[in-house]
């Protein structure tokens, strides 16, 4: 019989295998993927899993996908290639094969701070931000960066 730990209403807690899950949706991209290459160099594949999700509107950007993680060569790093019809569509197929217990959406052509983002996951927050606008009704528009996620700033702006 398994104890009160392993169950949450019923429901066996999952067993995540991977700290970050980095769902990543790439789309007529060919000849500018520099960007993806880069912050998947300083991917640590044994905390952090990568989906690259191909929407397949053009083949060149596959081409190039296949080769970049080719190369890269780790279990940890996956290209899932489908019609999707939008990033948003392309985000949400690739959720079912996450291992992580924390889920990332970068676009490739992001420059995310990767370490910044991974060491914030073992702080007390419940949410890690990267960037987000807000406007309030007075029409003064709020940015958080990943400069200013501490919680001063995210109480601020809640």
């Amino acid at each position: 019989m398994s104890s009160v730990e392993d169950y949450t209403y019923g429901v066996s807690k999952p067993d995540f295998s991977k700290k970050l899950s980095i769902i990543c949706p790439v789309s007529d991209m060919a000849g500018r993927l520099d960007l993806l290459q880069q912050w998947l160099s300083r991917v640590d594949f044994k905390s952090t899993q990568v989906i690259i999700v191909h929407d397949k509107r053009d083949e060149n950007t596959g081409i190039e996908l296949r080769s970049i993680i080719s190369r890269i060569d780790s279990p940890g790093l996956t290209l899932q290639e489908g019609f999707f019809g939008t990033a948003a569509g392309a985000r949400n197929s690739a959720l079912a094969n996450c291992e992580g217990e924390w889920i990332c959406f970068w676009d490739s052509d992001d420059q995310p701070n990767y370490h910044l983002i991974l060491n914030g996951l073992d702080s007390s927050y419940d949410v890690v931000i990267g960037e987000f606008s807000i406007e309030i009704p007075a029409g003064l528009i709020t940015r958080v960066t990943n400069g200013s996620n501490d919680e001063e700033s995210l109480s601020r702006v809640s």
